[in-house]
């Protein structure tokens, strides 16, 4: 960015990509005034600026005027029981919208295609405001799940868990801790033993998954049945996420 090599996160799940403070003194970013309070996955909402990065370069692609939002870097440190992580940019889900179409192979490597994906390939992809949808089948339904490549693992919402509460007695309970911007905070789960969805015709097996039991402020805006996480194609070699036919694939 800007002619400075540095390490960027993928999330899909953020709105607009995002620069601490710090890196956007590195990159010699002109920060300009202030677009209020932004929320998080976490509940959470922080003030940010807003800058525009002049180059974005992601191996053969190029891309100008990359807008970013701002925020103290204390916003971005990601304190968790056993560890914390110091996050200095993440690329937001605009970045992959403008290069179509995706692939991540491992943690270190993306290719940029330029054939779509066919209309059986893969699964439905939709969008909600700014946040990528994917339609998953399970247990027999079609259920709508947010997609956030910047997130360690899946976890299931509420809306999830009114349909399967009645037949989760037995289930273990915990409190979690759950980071985003802004930091972590606590909340209850149930932890399903083992969760299996089909991402078009590919089966996925998830064991642990937790599910949030409590209704937050998001449940109310965003009926979504769960978020997808990085564990959801552990065991693949990665995943594509075409935004031209608007499909998302687990690679093998």
């Amino acid at each position: 960015a800007n002619g400075i090599d540095a390490a960027w996160m993928r999330d899909s799940g953020a709105n607009y990509s995002i620069v601490s403070k710090s890196f956007a003194e590195r990159l010699g970013l002109e920060v300009m005034g202030g677009i209020g309070e932004v929320a998080s996955s976490t509940d959470i909402t922080v003030d940010s600026k807003v800058a525009v990065v002049k180059e974005l370069r992601l191996g053969s692609a190029s891309l100008r005027n990359v807008v970013v939002l701002v925020v103290d870097d204390a916003h971005l440190r990601i304190q968790l029981p056993n560890s914390e992580y110091q996050i200095s940019a993440a690329l937001g889900y605009p970045v992959f919208q403008a290069l179509g179409r995706v692939s991540f192979i491992g943690d270190q490597t993306i290719s940029i295609g330029s054939r779509s994906l066919g209309p059986q390939e893969g699964a439905r992809l939709y969008m909600n405001e700014l946040t990528p949808v994917v339609l998953l089948g399970v247990e027999g339904v079609q259920m709508p799940f947010s997609l956030d490549t910047g997130a360690n693992v899946t976890d299931l919402s509420y809306a999830y868990w009114m349909t399967v509460k009645a037949r989760a007695a037995d289930w273990p309970r915990k409190t979690s801790s759950y980071a985003g911007l802004g930091g972590a905070r606590p909340r209850e789960t149930a932890v399903q033993p083992e969760w299996r969805a089909f991402v078009g015709t590919e089966e996925v097996v998830l064991k642990g998954v937790e599910v949030k039991t409590q209704r937050g402020s998001a449940d109310e805006s965003q009926p979504m049945f769960g978020n997808l996480g990085q564990d959801l194609w552990r065991d693949a070699s990665g995943f594509t996420i075409d935004f031209r036919a608007m499909r998302f694939r687990i690679d093998r």
